[in-house]
C-alpha cells in the first residue's frame, strides 16, 4: 500500500527519485601537524581500503572456524581480553583527584636530590613514564610491600582452670 501525503508529492515533483553512492571502499586517513607558526592542521596521509580491512577479519568470525578452535581446546578464541585484577581503592574517582595525585608525584620528584633527577634528564615526564618498569622502585629506594602479606595473629590468653559444672549449660570460670 502506498500512501500518498503532501510531503511525498511536493518531493516527486520538485527532484525525481535518483540512487545514491553509499561510498567508496576507500577510506583517507588523516594525520596531524604543526606548521612553522605553531598552527595545527589535518592533512591525508594515506588511502586504505576498507572493504580489504573488512575481509581481513572474516576467518575469526567464521563460527564454524571458532568453534573448531575452540573443540581443538582452545579456549582463546571465547575470550575478548585477559582479566587485569587490581586494587583501585586508593585511586582518584575523578579528573581533579587524578590531577592532585600527578602534582604529589611532581613534588616527589622535584624534592629529590639532583643525583636522582639525572637518572631521568631531570624530565618529570621521564620519570613517570620510567615508572612501568620493574626495577623502578629499587632505583628509586622506596620500600616495596611483601608480595605475600603476613596475616596477623589473634592474641589469644588461655583461661587457668576451667571447670565444667553439670548443666545444660557449659560455663568456663577462673577459679585460683
Amino acid at each position: 500500500m502506498n500512501l500518498e501525503t503532501n510531503l511525498s508529492r511536493r518531493l516527486s515533483k520538485e527532484r525525481p527519485f535518483t540512487s545514491a553512492v553509499t561510498g567508496t571502499p576507500e577510506k583517507t586517513i588523516f594525520a596531524g601537524e604543526f606548521d612553522d607558526e605553531g598552527k595545527f592542521s589535518v592533512k591525508p596521509v594515506g588511502m586504505v581500503n576498507l572493504y580489504e580491512e573488512i575481509q581481513m577479519y572474516r576467518d575469526s568470525c567464521d563460527i564454524n572456524t571458532i568453534l573448531e578452535r575452540f573443540s581443538s581446546g582452545d579456549d582463546s578464541v571465547i575470550q575478548r581480553t585477559n582479566g587485569f585484577f587490581a586494587d583501585f581503592s586508593d585511586f582518584p574517582d575523578n579528573y581533579a583527584g587524578v590531577f592532585n595525585m600527578i602534582e604529589n608525584c611532581r613534588d616527589f620528584f622535584n624534592k629529590m636530590p639532583a643525583s636522582f633527577k639525572e637518572k631521568y634528564g631531570n624530565n618529570f615526564e621521564t620519570f613517570m613514564t620510567s615508572a612501568e618498569a620493574e626495577d623502578f622502585l629499587p632505583k628509586i629506594k622506596l620500600d616495596t610491600p611483601s608480595a605475600t602479606p603476613t596475616p596477623a595473629t589473634p592474641v589469644v590468653k588461655p583461661i587457668e582452670n576451667p571447670v565444667v559444672k553439670p548443666s545444660t549449660k557449659v560455663e568456663v570460670t577462673n577459679e585460683p
